[in-house]
């Protein structure tokens, strides 16, 4: 009902509810992003004036109503970029918390969060793809990174998806902070070894590329 409502309503009375806050300083934009996502989402994928203005802080800590979509398993970011044009969907995959230590950003909730999804973006849209590859936390790790520690099976999906010079490209991906142990492959081989031999077996080309994987 909120949903419905706040689409009809003009810019500035929408932005005037959505700024709204409760004697604990939490604004409905915060608590619709954590509580009713899919409402704010398709809020948002109706009413294009309001998406830069979600990109400023909606809770405490420094957090944007993007990284509260991301967070969590409800798989709502991903349909909602999927439904945006390339340099929109690279603005928001790109927004940093600038309050956060990590200076974490809108990509990294979302591979952390849900690989799956962000894995399913990555392989329907390459120049999303593209935009991410060079992109590191602080640490030095990449979306990919994470998606190898974390979501093996959808790296590996997603890698085969691509061919086996992309896919070796990809495996072939160091940490920009840390030399050892730290390529994509590596980490995908420590911690989904089952994976990272399918890929293996998935192509002779590929094959060649992911056994003279060095730094493992």
């Amino acid at each position: 009902a909120m949903g419905e409502l706040l689409r009809a309503l003009p810019e500035d009375e929408v932005l005037s509810i959505l700024q709204a806050e409760d004697p604990s300083l939490r604004s409905v934009l915060g608590v619709m992003a954590s509580e009713s996502k899919p409402q704010l989402a398709e809020l948002l994928l109706a009413r294009p004036e309001l998406r830069e203005w979600a990109a400023g802080p909606a809770r405490a800590g420094g957090w944007s109503a993007w990284h509260l979509l991301a967070a969590g398993k409800e798989r709502v970011l991903t349909p909602l970029l999927l439904a945006l044009d390339d340099d929109e969907a690279r603005r928001v995959l790109g927004l940093v918390n600038a309050q956060s230590e990590l200076q974490i950003a809108v990509w990294w909730t979302l591979a952390e969060d849900d690989g799956a999804a962000m894995a399913e973006l990555m392989g329907a849209r390459p120049a999303v793809r593209a935009f991410l590859a060079p992109l590191a936390n602080l640490c030095g790790w990449s979306a990919m990174h994470v998606l190898a520690e974390h979501w093996g099976e959808a790296l590996a999906g997603l890698l085969v998806s691509l061919g086996s010079e992309e896919a070796a490209r990809v495996l072939e991906m160091g940490n920009t902070v840390y030399a050892e142990n730290a390529t994509v492959g590596c980490t995908l081989a420590k911690h989904h070894a089952p994976h990272f031999l399918a890929l293996a077996a998935a192509s002779a080309e590929l094959r060649a590329r992911v056994l003279g994987l060095e730094r493992c």
